[in-house]
């Protein structure tokens, strides 16, 4: 269970949330500083706090890698589409090397605005050899 949030934490959170549901991606520190009136430093304390209490994940060493956690899954995150990864391909292989399997329960989670609209989507991991 995710620790409390402190007041200026929820309404950090919630600009998150409200920006990724307007834009379909997560803000930069930059952004977040503008519209809070915070430095980015300062920003940044909030938003590892917020993620140490496991409301959001971000990788440190890209830009707009906020994502929230709802409580009732990734499939839950307005905004957002979970396309299921169906299994591994080898890079440059022909397809009859695919493997595929339907049982994984992996998935990635994107932003609608990225799909185009009224198509079955799938994913898979890609192997490099080497």
């Amino acid at each position: 269970m995710p620790k409390e949030l402190t007041a200026r934490q929820r309404k950090i959170l919630n600009l998150i949330k409200k920006i990724i549901n307007k834009n379909g991606i997560p803000p930069t520190l930059q952004e977040l500083g503008d519209a809070l009136g915070m430095a980015p430093p300062s920003v940044l304390q909030h938003i590892q706090a917020i993620e140490k209490k496991g409301f959001i994940k971000r990788d440190p060493f890209k830009s707009r890698s906020i994502t929230v956690i709802e409580s009732g899954g990734p499939e839950k995150q307005e905004g957002c589409i979970v396309v299921p990864i169906m299994g591994t391909i080898a890079a440059g292989a022909a397809s009859s090397e695919a493997n595929f399997n339907p049982k994984l329960r992996n998935f990635v989670v994107m932003g609608k605005f990225l799909l185009p609209k009224g198509n079955l989507l799938l994913s898979v991991n890609w192997k490099v050899n080497g």
